[in-house]
C-alpha cells in the first residue's frame, strides 16, 4: 500500500491530533512503517461502538454508521480509575477529580501510542553525551506526553501543559 492509498483513508484535515503536521506527512509515515493508520483519531478497524470488523480501515462504521471519532470519543468518555493517580469512583468521569488529569485525553493519547492506559513510571534515559555537530531539527527526537498529547523536541523538566514529569522527554525537575 503505497502513501496515496493510505492518505485515501484519510480524513485530509491536517488537525495534527496523529502528532504530524499534515495528514499527508502521516500517511508517508505509514507507508514507511514508521507509524500505525490506527493512530488517526479519525480511522479505525473495528468499530469501538458495534464491534463491527473489516480488512480495510474506514472513517465511518458501514454497520452502524457511527464516526470512527464518535464511537472513540464515547469510549473514551467511560472510565472510573484514573490511570495516573488511581482514583477510582463509581460514575465515569472525564477528569479525574483528584489530580485533574484528562482520563479521556489519556486513553486517546495511549492508544496513539500502543500502549494500555495504566501508566507504570517508566525508567528515565540516561542523559546522552554532548553531539559533536549541532543537529538539525529532523534530527531530533520528538517527546510526547502520554496524557495530553503536548509534542517537544526538547527534554523538559514537566509538560507545560499537565505537569507530568516522569517519561522520555520529562525528566522531573
Amino acid at each position: 500500500m503505497s502513501h496515496l492509498d493510505v492518505f485515501r483513508f484519510l480524513p485530509k484535515t491536517d488537525c495534527g491530533e496523529c502528532a504530524f503536521p499534515t495528514c499527508l506527512a502521516f500517511a508517508k509515515r505509514v507507508d514507511a512503517g514508521q507509524a500505525e493508520i490506527t493512530v488517526c483519531p479519525y480511522v479505525a478497524f473495528q468499530c469501538a461502538a458495534c464491534g463491527f470488523t473489516q480488512d480495510e480501515p474506514f472513517r465511518q462504521c458501514p454497520s452502524c454508521k457511527m464516526t470512527v471519532r464518535e464511537a472513540r470519543a464515547q469510549e473514551d468518555s467511560c472510565a472510573t480509575k484514573c490511570p495516573k493517580c488511581g482514583y477510582e469512583q463509581a460514575e465515569p468521569f472525564d477528569e479525574c477529580p483528584k489530580c485533574g488529569v484528562s482520563v479521556a485525553m489519556t486513553v486517546r493519547n495511549a492508544r496513539r501510542m500502543g500502549k494500555t492506559a495504566v501508566f507504570e513510571a517508566p525508567v528515565k534515559d540516561e542523559p546522552a553525551a554532548p553531539a559533536a555537530s549541532p543537529k538539525t531539527k529532523e534530527e531530533l527526537p520528538i517527546y510526547q506526553c502520554p496524557f495530553c498529547g503536548f509534542v517537544t523536541q526538547k527534554v523538559l523538566s514537566a509538560c507545560p501543559e499537565c505537569g507530568y514529569a516522569e517519561g522520555p522527554g520529562f525528566n522531573g525537575g
